[in-house]
């Protein structure tokens, strides 16, 4: 992470590989055991900057991590989660309750990031929480899933802040790619307490 100049990464799909490393520190929830949820494991990488600045962390099961880290102005509570599409709801219920929780005990002055893979598409402009720069939805149905998430971040004063910038002329805001067909979505985002979203 250090050598692409960023503080903080945050890894989904774990499948056993995370570890530790002298460059950076790698904090992860439980990975997945063979035969079970293989792919679950979910990692924050640190730079060594602020892995001396973790002031506490905690796993959200086996899709979900936090750690809240101490800043200069507030301190950031950095949660990655990884919503896979083929989770039945009832760990989708699980994997909520865990993040309403967690955001529950935060500190109202904490700084909230919210990233990881939703596996959920958002519509534009919608109640002051996506912006006009989301991939375009369609006519599609919001699921459950992206209801519950939608509401979760309005009950938490979060926004999708990349979704209010426009993107640079040829540079797309897709962020998945289905390889049998070559459609398109965006169900990737950075989720963060509106107040900083600038």
């Amino acid at each position: 992470s250090e050598s692409l100049g960023h503080d903080a990464l945050g890894l989904t799909e774990g499948w056993h590989t995370q570890e530790r490393c002298d460059s950076w520190t790698c904090v992860t929830s439980e990975t997945g055991r063979s035969g079970e949820d293989r792919a679950a494991g979910v990692c924050i990488i640190l730079s060594k900057r602020f892995a001396s600045r973790q002031l506490n962390r905690g796993r959200i099961g086996k899709r979900g991590f936090w750690v809240r880290i101490q800043g200069p102005v507030c301190n950031l509570l950095l949660i990655c989660v990884y919503l896979s599409p083929l989770y039945s709801k009832a760990d989708i219920v699980i994997l909520l309750k865990g993040l309403r929780e967690v955001l529950r005990a935060r500190s109202q002055h904490d700084c909230v990031v919210l990233f990881g893979d939703f596996n959920v598409k958002f519509p534009r402009r919608y109640s002051n929480i996506i912006g006009p720069y989301a991939y375009k939805l369609g006519k599609q149905k919001l699921r459950k899933r992206t209801k519950d998430l939608l509401q979760l971040f309005a009950a938490n004063d979060l926004c999708a802040p990349s979704t209010y910038f426009r993107p640079k002329k040829r540079q797309t805001t897709h962020t998945w790619r289905r390889a049998h067909d070559g459609s398109k979505g965006q169900i990737d985002y950075i989720v963060a307490s509106r107040r900083w979203r600038s």
